[in-house]
């Protein structure tokens, strides 16, 4: 198991999901799941990259444990917003990481009404 004390971002999402009444039970195969401890989910980082409206390069990171369902929803997401998906490396070098921005289903503005949850 993981030490949450070790890493503060990590602590962070234990506390705020223990303060929204989710069970430690719930909590600790999440984390076992995150680590690789989950055998029935072969999660994948996959990073997508591709232009927005006006021509806004756009990089996206995901975590999947299905690449060709995860493919359809973004580019579904980039052409519902008048973008395009593009090839590995056509917007890669215009970008330094700097942070995270990470959006969990719930979170406020989330949209409901699409299935990749995207609004433009």
């Amino acid at each position: 198991m993981v030490n949450p004390d070790a890493n503060p971002r990590l602590r962070a999402a234990i506390d705020k999901a223990l303060s929204n009444n989710m069970t430690r039970d719930t909590l600790n195969r999440a984390i076992a799941r995150g680590v690789g401890g989950d055998d029935d989910a072969n999660m994948e980082t996959i990073i997508y990259e591709g232009y927005g409206p006006g021509g806004t390069a756009i990089m996206i990171e995901c975590l999947s444990d299905n690449r060709n369902r995860t493919v359809a929803e973004v580019r579904h997401a980039f052409s519902k917003c008048g973008g395009n998906l593009g090839t590995d490396g056509s917007v890669a070098y215009l970008f330094s990481k700097k942070g995270v921005i990470s959006f969990e289903k719930g979170d406020e503005g989330h949209h409901h009404g699409s299935s990749t949850g995207s609004r433009c």
